[in-house]
């Protein structure tokens, strides 16, 4: 491992991710610094904080946290209590929705 991925990694553990490997994507054989969830978490935090500034509040901020929290709180529980196995491309997608909408709605209700 060398030095830039050991830093990007303790910035992923700031972050208070599980940093699973078997819950993270890989790249060139090096392991995200955050799991698949916390990936898209970010990732819609970026693009939901660009909408909102952008086209400003697409849903009052109740909606869009109802919806974001729902989708990811569905996967989780659902696999909490044994009525799925969870894979990273869903792990992704519902941290995805969760991060989008948040900021989306606060960036456009704070702008």
């Amino acid at each position: 491992m060398t030095s830039f991925h050991r830093f990007l990694m303790a910035l992923g553990a700031l972050t208070r991710c599980h940093q699973l490997p078997e819950r993270s994507f890989f790249w060139r054989g090096r392991q995200f610094p955050v799991c698949a969830r916390c990936t898209g978490l970010f990732a819609g935090f970026l693009l939901g904080l660009c909408a909102g500034l952008l086209f400003g509040a697409g849903l009052p901020i109740y909606i869009a946290t109802g919806v974001a929290v729902t989708a990811m709180a569905v996967d989780g529980f659902g696999q909490h209590f044994g009525a799925w196995v969870s894979t990273n491309p869903r792990r992704v997608i519902t941290g995805f929705l969760c991060g989008f909408f948040l900021l989306w709605a606060l960036a456009g209700w704070l702008w």
